[in-house]
């Protein structure tokens, strides 16, 4: 008799009553009922158990269920939006409709799991199961169940545990898709935070600033997000752009003490082997790229593909070029771009983990395939570039005792077949345009037999500027010196795009112009110029350190590094005229613009 679910045991018990002959043996002992009645036993665990939470468990679907019930309270507390208060008769209705015909407790649950660990996620509350009757459409644009990162489309989890670490929003990344995986992307996720991350933000500021913020941060939240434009930029800098305007004095990230603010408003990020193991965690991607380390700081995607795995190959000898490849990792799939990778004296193909990777690895890769089918005729060339051996000498004032006709062989090869071209997808397209080859790389050679004399000339005068500086201007010619070694790197002829080595002779006379200037020209204007330049060239280096260790290739942070160049020229020989119109609001604006790791 009097089944009934009790806490205390968590399990369905009654009070078994026995007789023999008539005479009571046991009077009211308690039984587990499971056994007697399933189907009554399953309404009972479900009814005052489940739906009345007097159940008692850490299985992921019940927290699962338990923070999404709260955060609709909270929600309607909030909002005093009584469609949002959650009726009971909706749990019992969910929990009978999902849970298997034998679940009566926790036992019998864990069974099922233990089976099949993906069950979990059918027993897993949304918020149109609880809220039929609401319209649900902007909840789940506010709080996705699949996000797009990159090619990716992951799912995202949501759990309520605080102090875990994967408390809040939480998506689960492939190795192979870290590569496609920046800050600008995470803070973007979730909509449905915005708001609450922004009052984060504000309360987390200093109190003299805090107090410019008017009106009250909720207010002022809601202000920003109807304002901002989802998914440009950063998260915090663009909400620190706004304070900004609004308080009426200059708010930067650094003002944010982001220590103070809830890692559940925070996306956390899980990387993932291809087994499923977990690599790193943490809540921003510079986190997880510090736990990760060197190892993984690749482009290079690996697969079991054979395809894509190919090695010493001298000509085009496989099929197409596509764009990108398909992949698949566990559950998630990735997009791998193809690249021709420059092996020295041969070229391979592999996988990267980004269009501009492959495409800058193909494009060097070309470089070589063509300066290898082209080797006679460009070594020619080269033998026939006038007074050779003179300008050589020039230019090794500056570049020291690098090797110059390799590097001219593959310049050849970059400004004949592949600089201002299109990357040729399949065998058709390379014999085309290798069909034109001894015109294509006669041009290249003269055009580069007009720009020899210019740089070996301008190297020569700028060299020698450099060594009559006086003492006086020691600062000014170390500056100078360190300007020749970033624009003269090793292998510079034969890496540096050649609309840029174009201008090199016009950056080198500009060195010669400033140090003829130098005398006549007051120590504060020269500091205030250098002050301007360094601090365009700082945030480059350290931008380019990061993407370097991550092995990333962003093309805005290439433009901004020949952008500075052209401000240097403004700066100190601005009747040499630039290329391209820049300014420090210009330079500003490209900053933005480069991928922040």
């Amino acid at each position: 008799t009097d089944p009934h679910w009790s806490k205390k045991r968590q399990s369905v018990m009654a009070s078994e009553h026995v007789s023999l002959f008539g005479l009571p043996v046991v009077n009211g002992r308690l039984v587990g009922y499971s056994r007697i009645d399933t189907e009554v036993s399953r309404g009972l665990f479900i009814e005052s158990g489940l739906a009345e939470q007097e159940f008692e468990t850490n299985l992921d679907f019940w927290t699962h269920n338990q923070w999404l019930l709260e955060e609709i309270k909270n929600e309607a507390d909030k909002t005093r939006n009584r469609e949002l208060i959650v009726d009971i008769a909706t749990v019992v209705d969910f929990y009978h409709t999902h849970l298997p015909d034998d679940a009566t407790d926790a036992a019998s649950l864990k069974k099922h799991i233990k089976a099949d660990p993906e069950v979990q996620s059918g027993w897993k509350m949304t918020r149109a199961d609880l809220l039929p009757n609401l319209n649900n459409d902007d909840a789940k644009q506010l709080f996705p169940d699949r996000v797009t990162v990159g090619s990716m489309q992951i799912p995202m989890q949501y759990r309520f545990e605080p102090g875990s670490n994967d408390d809040g929003a939480t998506v689960r990344i492939p190795i192979e898709g870290v590569g496609q995986l920046d800050d600008a992307q995470t803070g973007w996720l979730v909509p449905g935070l915005f708001e609450e991350q922004i009052v984060a933000l504000i309360r987390s500021l200093p109190k003299a600033l805090r107090r410019n913020v008017v009106p009250a941060p909720p207010e002022t939240a809601q202000k920003i997000v109807n304002e901002m434009e989802v998914g440009r930029g950063i998260f915090n800098e663009v909400v620190a752009g706004h304070l900004s305007r609004i308080g009426g004095m200059p708010i930067t990230v650094n003002d944010f003490r982001t220590e103070k603010i809830g890692d559940h408003l925070k996306v956390n990020l899980q990387v993932v082997d291809e087994s499923g193991e977990m690599l790193a965690e943490g809540r921003s991607v510079a986190d997880i790229r510090s736990q990760l380390g060197a190892e993984h700081a690749s482009s290079v995607v690996e697969v079991e593909d054979e395809t894509w795995q190919q090695d010493g190959m001298t000509d085009w000898t496989w099929g197409d070029l596509p764009r990108e490849v398909p992949i698949q990792r566990g559950g998630t799939t990735l997009s791998a771009w193809p690249a021709i990778v420059d092996q020295g004296d041969a070229v391979g193909l592999r996988l990267t983990d980004s269009q501009n990777a492959a495409d800058s690895t193909t494009r060097q890769g070309l470089v070589r395939l063509f300066a290898i089918k082209n080797r006679k005729a460009i070594k020619s060339q080269i033998n026939w570039l006038p007074d050779f051996d003179k300008h050589a000498l020039s230019l090794t004032r500056i570049v020291g005792s690098q090797s110059l006709k390799p590097q001219l062989a593959d310049l050849i090869s970059r400004v004949a077949f592949v600089d201002r071209q299109k990357i040729p997808r399949g065998r058709q397209q390379f014999d085309d345009i290798q069909s034109k080859a001894i015109e294509s790389v006669s041009i290249a050679a003269q055009a580069i037999a007009k720009w020899l004399p210019k740089i070996s000339n301008a190297a020569f005068e700028a060299k020698l500027a450099i060594e009559d500086c006086p003492n006086r201007f020691e600062r000014t010619r170390v500056d100078i010196n360190q300007q020749l070694e970033h624009l003269t790197i090793n292998q510079f002829l034969a890496a540096t795009p050649w609309q840029w080595l174009e201008q090199y002779p016009r950056y080198l006379e500009a060195i010669a112009y400033r140090l003829e200037k130098r005398s006549s020209t007051s120590r504060e204007k020269e500091d205030d110029a250098m002050g301007q330049l360094d601090h365009y060239w700082q945030q480059y280096e350290t931008l380019k350190a990061a993407q370097d260790a991550q092995a990333i290739v962003d093309p805005e942070l290439e433009s901004l590094r020949w952008m500075i160049e052209e401000f240097r020229v403004s700066l100190f020989a601005q009747k040499l005229g630039t290329v391209i119109k820049v300014s420090p609001n210009r330079l500003d604006k490209q900053l933005a613009k480069v991928r922040k790791v």
